[in-house]
Formats: structure tokens, C-alpha cells, sequence
């Protein structure tokens, strides 16, 4: 890995909820590490540490859709139209790489980076 800034994402499946959960968990990294977009958080390597599997994608600074609107308001249609072009083009890319991702995965996904772009942080959710 080079060096930066990097989000760890982790499930220790002794206590996950369920296997579905843990399948989620896995499907999610295997999807991501396909994917190269640049409103598509970038994978980095996936690995077991302990009782841990873990994955490590790049930071994104930022609120989530639902925060920035909670702060901010409705947002300028420039703006708005913007971010929806952002992430209607990575789940594009998304789809085409798998088109068995659910239509579930956009609507449940989270959204970062909503400052100046748009980057799909969860697919699989």
C-alpha cells in the first residue's frame, strides 16, 4: 500500500450477525477491488488480522447525503445536479461491471465527499 490516508473497514465473523452479514462484508470488498472510477472509493488491499477481516479503501472527507442536507438545506439545482451525475456515473460503472448488484445498492448506499464530488463508499450494503 502507499502511503495516505486510508478508511479500515472490519467484521470479526465470531460475531457478526449473521453469515448473510458476513457475505455482504465479502461481496462488498470483491466488488470494490474491481472497480477503478473516480467517484468510486479506491480498494486498497484485504487481509485477516487476528479474529478480524478487514479491508482498507481510500479516506474520504465529508458528510453523508443525509447530513449535509440535515446542515445545509436543499441544495442549489447546479449543485444537486452535479452530484447526481457523480453518482449516477459510478453506479454505471458499477453496474456494468456486475450487473447482478441489486437496484437496492444505490439507493442504500452511502455517499461521501458531497463538498465537491461524489464517491460511492457502499454497494453492497
Amino acid at each position: 500500500m502507499t502511503s495516505g490516508i486510508y478508511t479500515l473497514k472490519t467484521i470479526r465473523p465470531s460475531v457478526a450477525g449473521s453469515e448473510q452479514e458476513l457475505q455482504c462484508f465479502l461481496r462488498e470488498a470483491n466488488v470494490l477491488r474491481q472497480l477503478r472510477h473516480p467517484h468510486i472509493v479506491a480498494f486498497h488491499e484485504m487481509g485477516i488480522a487476528g479474529e478480524l477481516i478487514y479491508f482498507t479503501m481510500d479516506y474520504v472527507p465529508g458528510v453523508d447525503a443525509g447530513k449535509l442536507l440535515k446542515r445545509h438545506g436543499p441544495l442549489a439545482v447546479n449543485h444537486a445536479v452535479r452530484l447526481v451525475c457523480q453518482a449516477l456515473e459510478a453506479l454505471d460503472k458499477a453496474l456494468k461491471l456486475n450487473p447482478k448488484l441489486k437496484k437496492q445498492a444505490a439507493e442504500d448506499s452511502d455517499l461521501a465527499g458531497l463538498r465537491d464530488k461524489v464517491e460511492f463508499k457502499e454497494l453492497m450494503k
